[in-house]
């Protein structure tokens, strides 16, 4: 026998089954993107936010350092200038500090948020696999619940007996093969009349 060159045999079903599962992962990818898109995007507002603020300290820390070096060099130069530059230069200081310090705050925020994303996307996939799982399962009890039925009957027939036919659920496939199937059996109970 040689190898099978149609690949869609039943285009309703396997389409139906292929397309549906293809749509809860494009689905669940989505929200996977839609998250991590939002996040890089919030991230990046408070990184640069984060580099602004440190250009600002080290532009400011330069001016306190070279105000007060202009002043040690000149010749002229008073004590009560030199505090004034060192009280400036304190000032520039503390406000460097305060700035490092929201820009450190600001960067561990994102790293705790960047770590709450890993484990809501953890979350996700995982989420994705049971949905996954019931939906196949779902899908597969429509199908293997019709082959075991006509198993079933089929062991009877080939006992010897007629099975009762009953009608299939109407959500399951295999619906054409069993009405193929029972016309079979329906086909014996007239031979044996």
């Amino acid at each position: 026998m040689g190898k099978r060159k149609q690949v869609i045999i039943d285009k309703k079903f396997q389409l139906k089954t292929t397309f549906s599962i293809i749509l809860v992962v494009i689905a669940v990818f989505a929200v996977l993107m839609a998250i991590v898109s939002a996040t890089a995007i919030y991230n990046n507002s408070k990184l640069e936010n984060a580099v602004i603020n440190q250009k600002r300290v080290l532009s400011g820390q330069y001016e306190a350092f070279s105000g007060l070096l202009v002043l040690s060099r000149q010749e002229h130069c008073t004590l009560e200038q030199i505090n004034r530059a060192a009280d400036e230069m304190a000032d520039k200081v503390d406000r460097s500090q305060q700035m490092s310090n929201e820009t450190i705050a600001s960067m561990e925020g994102i790293i705790v948020w960047n770590y709450v994303l890993i484990f809501i996307i953890a979350g996700i996939v995982v989420l994705q696999c049971a949905v996954m799982f019931i939906v196949i399962i779902r899908k597969t009890h429509r199908i293997i619940g019709p082959a075991k039925l006509m198993t079933s009957q089929m062991d009877e027939l080939a006992a010897g007996k007629v099975p009762d036919l009953r009608p299939l659920r109407e959500d399951d496939e295999l619906q054409d093969l069993y009405a193929s199937f029972a016309r079979v059996v329906e086909y014996v109970k007239t031979l044996r009349r």
